[in-house]
């Protein structure tokens, strides 16, 4: 099951993941995630997908974002995002996060919350929005929904 050719638009959509997606969802957030805290974020349907709707019905992911969400607190951290490797640097990321960001948003959160280590991770999440954490370090972003 191949994601989305390069060359093929499709009409994307970003839904949780279901069961069907966990192994794909697994592939894509490993190195990120352990197994088991991956399949407790699963299971708690804090993961997202980024679909493309003409696929087959259990096509891979093209991408997949990992939220840990307290709706008490209305705060969310973000734990992993990727996509699937021929897919990189097409704005599919952005397109992933963003959509999440308006899904948690309506889901009552307020702040997402991102710890990065790598200057490029913390590049990406700047360019979408988040911002420095105050005195926090500047690997500790924030987006305020």
């Amino acid at each position: 099951m191949d994601p989305l050719p390069v060359d093929r638009p499709g009409t994307l959509l970003v839904r949780r993941a279901n069961r069907e997606a966990a192994d794909h969802v697994r592939r894509l957030l490993s190195s990120h995630l352990g197994p088991g805290e991956l399949d407790r974020l699963i299971a708690a349907r804090q993961v997202l997908v980024l679909a493309d709707v003409a696929a087959a019905p259990h096509a891979a992911p093209l991408g997949a974002v990992a939220f840990e969400a307290d709706t008490g607190s209305r705060v969310a951290r973000l734990r992993a995002i990727a996509v699937t490797g021929p897919l990189r640097h097409r704005g599919l990321g952005r397109r992933l996060l963003e959509d999440a960001l308006t899904l948690l948003r309506s889901e009552g959160l307020e702040i997402v919350e991102a710890e990065v280590t790598a200057p490029a991770d913390a590049a990406f999440l700047t360019a979408v929005g988040f911002e420095p954490r105050q005195r926090a370090p500047q690997r500790q972003l924030a987006y305020r929904l």
